[in-house]
């Protein structure tokens, strides 16, 4: 009997040891921001079109104006629920239609349209931080790497100054 418990034990560290494993690095994959070039910001202006308040990433849609009077629908992942609402956010505070500023990283195929939010500014003024994309206190656009790290991975503190996308 005893040999059977010592068995089933082994067993039972041996597959959270395979799963601790081969779940490592999909989840640093996921959270590291590779996707993202976090060296150069762009500020885009627009029209809100859909905020999608999800886990585990929330999920903002704007119309971006082009110089060239054309326009794109540009999508910024955000960080989850708990993140922003810690943060100060609140899902009513981006209706669809408004007007607002967003500062992010560009996908690294900047073609794909999307990016990682760090910053929405709104009509009103207020601006708010985003989850992972968010600097850390005290972060000075264009310091690199900015004081501290704030809990983030290195490759998701932005490191250049932020320039208009047009």
């Amino acid at each position: 009997m005893l040999n059977l418990r010592f068995l089933k034990m082994r067993l039972a560290m041996a597959g959270a040891l395979a799963a601790a494993i081969l779940s490592g690095p999909g989840a640093m994959a996921h959270h590291a921001g590779l996707g993202f070039d976090t060296s150069h910001p762009y500020i885009f202006h627009g029209t809100v079109r859909k905020f999608a308040w999800s886990n585990p990433h929330a999920w903002l849609f704007i119309e971006v104006p082009k110089s060239d009077g054309t326009s794109e629908l540009w999508g910024f992942e955000a960080g989850g629920t708990n993140a922003l609402d810690r943060q100060g956010w609140h899902k009513s505070d981006i209706p669809e239609g408004a007007k607002i500023t967003v500062i992010g990283s560009a996908s690294r195929d900047i073609t794909k349209r999307l990016a990682m939010l760090q910053k929405v500014i709104l009509p009103d003024g207020r601006s708010l931080d985003a989850g992972p994309g968010a600097p850390p206190p005290g972060f000075k656009p264009g310091a690199p790497g900015g004081p501290g790290g704030g809990g983030l991975a290195p490759g998701l503190i932005p490191t250049g100054a932020p320039t208009e996308y047009k």
